[in-house]
This record gives structure tokens, C-alpha cells and sequence, in this order.
């Protein structure tokens, strides 16, 4: 039996026209901030700063760099920056293993010298059967 799956489950709905509820309540914000700046600063001073905010409030709202918001982006920066760099292996303390010397030296000369042995049509076998992984 087919199942249906949801497509663009990581889009985020759009509550009014093309804004979505994070990008309008940051717009009402910023419209609100500069309502009050306009009883609080002249004229001439308030038109830039409102330009400003409401310049920022859109840039933060509506830019997405792969896919990702601004707001993530520079909070992820942040981090990264004000974060530990430094990275050091801690060595994990385990006892060391007694090893006994069960091999003989003759046994040692005897396997180097089987090493030596093998020829280089032996070893084109090998690295086919491994290719292959058949014997």
C-alpha cells in the first residue's frame, strides 16, 4: 500500500501573503520601534535611523544563504568564534599486555623468506581476487 509523504516539510507556511509568521512579527517590530523613535527624535534624525532599522529588520528577515537565515548563520558564527579551537587527544589509560616470546628466530628467518618468495604473478592473483572478491 503507497504511503504519501508530506513534500517541503521544512518550509515554513506563509501566514500572511508571502510572509511567514517569523517575518511579519519582525517587520510589526521593527514598524513599532520606529513608531516610537518618531515621538522621541526630530525629524531629521528619525528618517535615517528608521531607514536603518527597517533596512536591517528586512535583511535578517528575507536572506537565506544555502538554504539557511541570516540570523542562524551569524548565531553559528558567533559560537564558532568565542568556542574552544583547540582539539587534544587524551590518551585512554589501559594496562599494557604482557607479550611472550613463543616464536622462535628460525621461524621469523623462515617467513621472510617465504615473503621474498612470492612472485609478481602471485601478486597480480592476489590483488585480482581481492578486486573480485573471489578466490
Amino acid at each position: 500500500m503507497p504511503y504519501l509523504v508530506p513534500k517541503f516539510i521544512e518550509r515554513q507556511t506563509k501566514i500572511l501573503g508571502p510572509l511567514t509568521f517569523r517575518q511579519f512579527i519582525a517587520m510589526v517590530g521593527a514598524a513599532g520601534i520606529c513608531i516610537l523613535l518618531y515621538f522621541f527624535l526630530p525629524l531629521y534624525a528619525f528618517i535615517p535611523v528608521c531607514a536603518a532599522i527597517m533596512c536591517i529588520t528586512a535583511i535578517m528577515s528575507f536572506i537565506k544563504i544555502n538554504g539557511r537565515d541570516l540570523p542562524l548563520i551569524i548565531a553559528d558564527f558567533f559560537q564558532y568564534s568565542f568556542s574552544s579551537k583547540i582539539y587534544l587527544w587524551k590518551r585512554s589509560e589501559i594496562s599494557p599486555k604482557l607479550i611472550r616470546k613463543t616464536a622462535a628466530p628460525e621461524k621469523k628467518e623462515k617467513e621472510k623468506a617465504d615473503l621474498l618468495k612470492i612472485s609478481k604473478s602471485r601478486l597480480k592473483n592476489l590483488s585480482s581476487e581481492i578486486e573480485t572478491g573471489q578466490k
